[in-house]
C-alpha cells in the first residue's frame, strides 16, 4: 500500500511540475542557423511576398487555445495557372509531354500539399503516355507544377522518369541517373541557389537553413532511385513555425547532373502570438508527454533527436480547420549509410493534452495523463486527511 501511494505521488509531483514547466520567447532556441551565414544569404529580399499564403487569422477559442484561418478566394483562372504551369516547363521536355488531368500521372511519391491550403494551390499536370493494351498505359515522363492561385507564382515542381523508359536522345542526359553522384554538398547549394535566382525566388530574412543531405529521390521500389541532395530552409514567425509541411523551402537537386528535379516552396502567414501570455511547457516536458505516448514501434532505436520546433498545427486530423500550438520532434536514423529524417510532435504545447487522439493504430496513453484521474483523487484524499488530523489535534487542545 505504501509503494502504491509513493508511486501515485511520484506521478502527481511530475504532474505538478509539468503544470508549472513554463517557457518564455526568450529562452527558445530556434533550429539550424541564420540564412544571412550561409549560401543562400544572397537569396534573402521581398520577392518572397508573392510566395506567401496569406490569410485572416481569427481566435476560435481561448480555453483551449485555437486559431482559425479563413483563405482569400483565389484570383486566378484555371486557364491562366496552366498557361503560367506550361511556361515553367523545361523546352526540351515540354516537346515530349501534354497536358493531362492530375490523376493520370503516377507519382511513387506525391508531392504533399497540406489539407488547409489546397483551396489556395492549382496543380497542373503533364506527361509522356505510352498504351500498354486496351485498358492499360504507361506513365514514361511525368511534369507536376503546382500554382499559388493567389498570386500566380509557382511553389511547387516535381518530375517523375520511368525507370524503364527509353528517352529520346536529346533529353537522355536530363534523366535521373540511378545511383550516379558527381556533385557534392557544396554544389548541390550553389545549383539550388542558382536556380532560386533564376526565377527570383527569395526567403525572408528570419529563414534558418535546417540541412543539405545525400538521400535517394524515392523510397519506393522499382521507381527510379536516384541519387539527390535534399536542401531544407525554414521560416518561422517570431519562435513560431508553420506546421512541416508548409514552413519554408524543400528543394531536390540531382546529385549527378545538378538539376533541381524537384521542390515546394510554401509559407502561410502566420499570426503574431504573444507565447508568454500563454504559458507555453517547455520542450523538455513536451518531450516527456510525447515519449510516454507514442507507441515505441515508432522509433527507431538508432534515432537520434535532430531539432526541436514550436509550431501551428492543424489542432484535428483530417479536419483541419482549427490550429494549435504544439512542440514538435524531428529524429534523425540511418538507413544504408543515409540520413532520413521523421517527425513527431502531437500535443497542445499549452495544455500538454494528446491533439490526435486516435491517430496511432495502437494508442498508448501517456502515464501522466493515464494517472491524472487517481492523482486528483489522492489530492483530495490527502487533504481531507490533512484537515481531519488538524480537528483531532484542536479537539485534544
Amino acid at each position: 500500500m505504501t509503494t502504491t501511494a509513493g508511486l501515485i505521488l511520484g506521478l502527481l509531483v511530475i504532474q505538478i511540475g509539468l503544470t508549472f514547466s513554463k517557457v518564455q520567447a526568450a529562452s527558445i532556441e530556434l533550429p539550424g542557423k541564420p540564412i544571412t551565414d550561409t549560401e543562400f544569404s544572397s537569396a534573402v529580399g521581398n520577392n518572397s511576398d508573392a510566395l506567401v499564403i496569406s490569410g485572416s487569422w481569427i481566435a476560435a477559442s481561448i480555453s483551449p487555445y485555437r486559431l482559425a484561418l479563413a483563405l482569400p478566394e483565389t484570383t486566378i483562372s484555371e486557364e491562366s495557372g496552366r498557361a503560367i504551369a506550361q511556361g515553367f516547363l523545361d523546352e526540351r521536355l515540354k516537346t515530349y509531354v501534354v497536358p493531362v488531368n492530375n490523376s493520370d500521372v503516377y507519382s511513387p511519391e506525391p508531392v504533399w500539399i497540406p489539407m488547409y491550403l489546397r483551396p489556395a494551390i492549382w496543380q497542373f499536370s503533364f506527361a509522356n503516355i505510352t498504351k500498354v493494351n486496351e485498358s492499360q498505359y504507361q506513365t514514361n515522363l511525368a511534369l507536376s507544377v503546382y500554382v499559388n492561385g493567389l498570386s500566380g507564382r509557382i511553389v511547387g515542381y516535381d518530375e517523375y522518369w520511368y525507370p524503364g523508359w527509353d528517352s529520346p536522345a536529346d533529353i537522355r542526359s536530363l534523366a535521373p541517373q540511378e545511383l550516379g553522384t558527381a556533385i557534392g554538398e557544396a554544389q548541390a547549394e550553389q545549383a539550388a541557389l542558382a536556380f532560386m535566382l533564376r526565377y527570383n525566388y527569395t526567403l525572408p530574412s528570419t529563414t534558418r537553413y535546417i540541412r543539405c543531405v545525400p538521400t535517394i529521390r524515392y523510397d519506393s521500389e522499382y521507381a527510379n532511385q536516384a541519387d539527390v541532395y535534399e536542401i531544407v530552409l525554414r521560416t518561422p514567425t517570431g519562435m513560431v513555425f508553420p506546421d512541416k509541411a508548409a514552413d519554408g523551402l524543400k528543394i531536390q537537386v540531382d546529385a549527378y547532373s545538378g538539376r533541381v528535379t524537384r521542390f515546394l516552396y510554401l509559407l502561410p502567414a502566420l499570426p503574431q502570438i504573444d507565447i508568454d501570455t500563454l504559458g507555453i511547457m517547455t520542450p523538455q516536458a513536451a518531450y516527456r508527454l510525447e515519449m510516454a505516448s507514442v507507441p515505441v514501434s515508432g522509433f527507431n532505436e538508432t534515432s537520434i533527436l535532430e531539432n526541436t520546433y514550436l509550431r501551428l498545427v492543424p489542432s484535428t486530423i483530417p479536419e483541419s480547420s482549427t490550429f494549435a500550438l504544439a512542440w514538435s520532434f524531428e529524429f534523425a536514423f540511418s538507413v544504408h549509410g543515409l540520413d532520413r529524417f521523421y517527425e513527431h510532435g502531437f500535443h497542445d504545447a499549452v495544455s500538454g493534452s494528446y491533439l490526435y487522439p486516435g491517430f496511432y493504430f495502437q494508442q498508448n496513453v501517456s502515464l501522466v495523463a493515464a494517472a491524472m484521474p487517481f492523482s486528483i483523487v489522492l489530492l483530495s484524499a490527502m487533504i481531507a486527511v490533512s484537515a481531519r488530523m488538524f480537528w483531532l489535534r484542536s479537539r485534544r487542545r
